[in-house]
């Protein structure tokens, strides 16, 4: 899949989120099930949000809920 595609997208999978934070799949699931980092499951998948995860590195992993 090129650049620009992947720009595009609006979530993405645990792992290209872990990729991207620079942690495990694990620690991202595990941040999924705290309520920290907001996760969509869609059948046996969860994705996250762009902007969901861009605000996660912005509160400094505090989570979006005040």
């Amino acid at each position: 899949m090129d650049q620009q595609a992947n720009d595009d997208r609006l979530a993405i999978g645990v792992v290209e989120a872990a990729r991207r934070l620079g942690i495990s799949r694990n620690s991202v699931y595990s941040r999924i099930r705290s309520g920290e980092l907001p996760g969509i499951r869609i059948g046996k998948r969860y994705l996250i949000g762009i902007k969901a995860l861009e605000q996660f590195v912005a509160t400094g992993g505090k989570g979006t809920t005040p």
